[in-house]
């Protein structure tokens, strides 16, 4: 028995199809619904009967733009109502771990652990506060290392423990106590696996500086040596700056910089060697201060010193070389008879073999607003120096510096003028100088600008802006021209991170929405393609009288970790809150392309050939679309023409597309437009500023589900035939759409969120649908020959039609079997228990004693899906 496509049969046919679907003989497929119907298809072209392809899930509130897959979202909890007073994130053992100091009183250490919300506190009976974590032993157990300080009733010492994420539990608990008290300076990850600790006694007549080599996997201490008569830049808890003390070279020696503490103004000793050996050292007499290292791939090490210029009054800067066996290679002095200058930032570029270390200063005068300085310190010069300032009228601030893979420096710097900043870009190497104002944005004098990444396809550069109600991010070529600019919703503050995989490159901004300092905030998380595509957003629920917000991030394996603050209005203490989810679930390879037009065997070869559509176009093997931009405002792209058109018979699958800017061309063009397709699927797509969202002429069997359409000009979603042909758009399921302000009312037929003429067996169902200028349902039943009513027998329920010009169109007929009910925003039409056919003679059916299965038929058939 051979099955015809339902094109070809006519209406007088339909109780014989009924039949036919009906003989226990015919293999079919089945998909329960409401009502527990089975849905039995047709079998489509060329093909036998088999397996449908599964329907997408349902989307119960469709986001703004739809994930690229289902599942997934942020996982978010806060942990306990502490006060939070250092939190240190760490990826161990594919946990998120996060560990730091709780407490305001009396601290102790806690340790939050992913899995289950896990909570570990490690109280003592004194006050410890954590000063540094650090893993170790990757490639078998990934532990952390964990050190502080700990205040005892009558003795201030330094704990370490080693903590396991695959147990949750201590591996040991040291505690190193000295005579006097003593606190933890700098913890350094040695070549051998060890850790290098450095301590500072807090004896202020007669301080001392300690090394000791612990094995983390152990505790044990496996060397130790004491330092008299020294200290570091600061005799107290907490460095400024967070300065390097201790480096090891490749033969093992061990470089340490400290301040003779032997006499007043006795300078600075740098000293080198070996637990068990020989130590050297070389002391820089006078009022000197240490404050910065870098080493280079030589492994020669610069120093950058402050030192009191007596004749003139004023400081000035050195920055001195040497070698491992401590021979002098070059002084470089930054000396003014009028001007004192202190070290604001200074780096080397580790990944380059280039030896020069980049020096950013400022610089004090009388005037009343200090300056900024920067360039490239070579041997006894500066190359590419640059200043901005002192100034009576303007003040500087400078960015983080970021060394570029081609070694060259870029950072923004910000001019302050009467509490307004202008950004300036600059691009330095050691041969070449550039830079650009950027004008288009005026900032406070709070603003952060500094570069987050550098794409490797073309080199442009990605500036981070975070500031008050302008956060977002700024692209400039490699010669720092501008290119796109992305800004969020004025009541976003936040951080970028740029992310690159397979699939593209994307910003993480991370950070709070709304009121965040009258404690009416929310800690949000939204994801971007560098388009300015929005790919997915999550914010966690308001909490009243409570301000959120993430401030650090982790991205590891495929997922992201954030923690941050929650501070309530009536409280003084910052509770954590900590977050994660599955970045691939929002990770889409997402593909540019121009139009698409399949309409023969040749143009569709072309394609599955640039791997643009894959699959066979069979029934259980579908053609697919995925993960496409279209844009019509890009340059190889045409905005009179549809983003898809498909005319090439076959299975069909489009999903999770973004399309836009196709508002040209005639009435009929349309972010997706398929003509004499059936059994097709249109999913998960985002589609904006076109002419029409989705056009469908001569259609059966279809979904078009879970798809944001905004903007368009017509219609968001219109069923309607070609060329006034015979055949018509049947047995569709319209749902789970969100369908924003249509605005052209010009014609009937515009302005509709849903437009539908000639169509049988439809169901609009799940909608919700707003700001169209004429109707948020249109069935047209008469089209052009009123005489024939073609709409008859959909059901359309369950939709939000509110906030449009009217829910239907006045002018719908209760006679012709449409169905209505539980609609928001509408009175829902009445319905008869009974349908009249147009056309066909229901006496007939009477008389052959065959009503009740005219009934089941049409149940059937207009529940119809792939």
């Amino acid at each position: 028995m051979t099955l015809l496509s339902k094109k070809h049969i006519s209406i007088v046919g339909v109780c014989l199809l009924g039949l036919l679907l009906l003989s226990p003989n015919l293999g079919h497929s089945s998909r329960l619904v409401s009502g527990d119907i089975n849905i039995i298809s047709a079998i489509g072209p060329n093909e036998s009967q088999t397996t449908q392809p599964a329907p997408p899930e349902r989307n119960e509130n469709p986001a703004l733009l739809p994930p690229t897959s289902s599942g997934g979202g942020l996982l978010s909890f806060l942990y306990g109502q502490h006060d939070i007073i250092n939190s240190f994130p760490f990826v161990c053992s594919s946990n998120f771990i996060v560990v730091g100091t709780r407490g305001e009183t009396t601290p102790n250490v806690f340790v939050v652990s992913s899995a289950n919300s896990n909570e570990f506190q490690f109280t003592t009976a004194s006050s410890d506060v954590v000063k540094d974590v650090q893993e170790y032993d990757k490639d078998f157990s990934d532990n952390l290392f964990i050190m502080g300080n700990r205040e005892l009733a009558g003795q201030d010492s330094v704990f370490y423990f080693g903590f396991s994420p695959l147990s949750l539990m201590k591996t040991y608990d040291h505690e190193i106590v000295l005579e006097e008290d003593c606190w933890f300076k700098q913890m350094t990850l040695l070549p051998n696996g060890n850790f290098l600790a450095l301590l500072q006694s807090l004896n202020v007549s007669t301080p001392s500086l300690h090394l000791y080599e612990i094995n983390p996997i152990s505790g044990e201490i496996v060397n130790q040596r004491e330092f008299s008569n020294r200290n570091t830049n600061l005799l107290a808890e907490i460095d400024l700056g967070g300065l390097d003390y201790s480096y090891q070279f490749n033969s093992g020696k061990i470089l340490l910089i400290s301040h003779n503490s032997t006499l007043s103004d006795a300078g600075v000793i740098i000293t080198t060697g070996i637990f068990g050996g020989v130590w050297e050292t070389y002391s820089i007499p006078g009022d000197v201060e240490f404050w910065g290292l870098v080493v280079d791939q030589n492994e020669y090490f610069h120093v950058a010193l402050r030192r009191e210029n007596a004749q003139s009054g004023e400081t000035d800067l050195d920055i001195v070389k040497f070698s491992e066996s401590l021979v002098l290679q070059a002084n470089f002095t930054l000396s003014s008879a009028s001007q004192s200058y202190t070290v604001i930032d200074f780096q080397i570029n580790e990944g380059s073999s280039s030896d020069l270390p980049f020096l950013v200063y400022g610089i004090w005068s009388s005037a009343t607003n200090s300056g900024i300085g920067f360039g490239f310190v070579e041997g006894n010069g500066i190359l590419q120096q640059h200043e901005r300032g002192p100034s009576d009228t303007y003040s500087y601030q400078i960015g983080e510096v970021t060394f570029l893979t081609d070694g060259d420096v870029c950072f923004g710097s910000s001019e302050i003028y009467n509490q307004e900043a202008t950004i300036t870009f600059h691009r330095f190497s050691s041969a070449s100088y550039q830079e650009t104002i950027y004008t288009n944005q005026v900032f406070s004098p709070f603003v952060e600008a500094d570069v987050i990444g550098e794409s490797a396809a073309d080199h442009s550069i990605y500036i981070g802006i975070r500031d008050f109600g302008k956060s977002g991010v700024v692209t400039f070529n490699q010669y720092l021209s501008l290119g796109k600019e992305l800004y969020l919703d004025a009541d976003m503050m936040c951080r970028t991170e740029y992310y690159e995989d397979a699939g593209g490159e994307y910003f993480i901004m991370y950070g709070s929405q709304g009121d965040y300092f009258n404690y009416h905030a929310n800690a949000i998380l939204s994801l971007y393609s560098v388009e300015g595509i929005k790919v997915a957003s999550m914010i966690r629920e308001e909490n009243y009288d409570v301000s959120e917000i993430w401030d650090q991030i982790l991205v590891h394996d495929g997922f992201i970790y954030l923690t941050g603050d929650n501070v309530q209005e009536f409280s003084s203490w910052s509770s954590l809150i900590v977050g994660y989810f599955s970045f691939n679930e929002f990770n889409s390879p997402y593909r540019k392309s121009s139009n698409i037009l399949i309409d023969s065997s040749v143009s569709l070869n072309g394609y599955l050939e640039e791997g643009i559509i894959t699959g066979s176009g069979k029934q259980n093997d579908p053609y697919i679309l995925d993960s496409l931009i279209i844009d019509g405002n890009e340059e190889d792209t045409n905005m009179y023409l549809p983003g898809i058109q498909i005319q090439y018979y076959a299975y069909y699958i489009i999903q999770n597309c973004i399309i836009s800017n196709l508002l040209e061309g005639d009435d009929s063009n349309a972010g997706i437009q398929l003509r004499n397709i059936d059994y097709f699927q249109i999913q998960n797509n985002s589609i904006a500023l076109c002419t029409n969202g989705v056009n469908i002429q001569n259609g059966d069997n279809g979904t078009i589900t879970n798809n944001t359409i905004e903007n368009c000009r017509y219609t968001g979603i219109l069923i309607n035939q070609f060329q006034n042909s015979d055949n018509g758009n049947n047995g569709n399921e319209i749902s789970y759409n969100v369908i924003r302000q249509i605005s052209d009312c010009s014609e009937t037929w515009r302005g509709n969120g849903i437009y539908l003429s000639k169509g049988w067996w439809n169901q609009i169902e799940h909608n919700i649908i707003t700001g169209s200028c004429h109707s948020g349902v249109y069935l047209d039943n008469c089209w052009e020959d009123c005489s024939n009513p073609l709409v008859w027998n959909n059901i359309i329920q369950d939709n939000d039609l509110s906030g449009n010009g009217s829910p239907y169109n006045s002018d719908l007929g209760k006679n012709y079997g449409n169905v209505f009910k539980n609609n928001v925003g509408a009175d829902d039409f009445p319905t008869e228990d009974t349908f009249e056919i147009p056309g066909f003679n229901t006496g007939l059916l009477l008389s052959f004693g065959t009503l009740s299965f005219v009934g089941i038929v049409m149940k059937i058939a207009r529940r119809r899906k792939i």
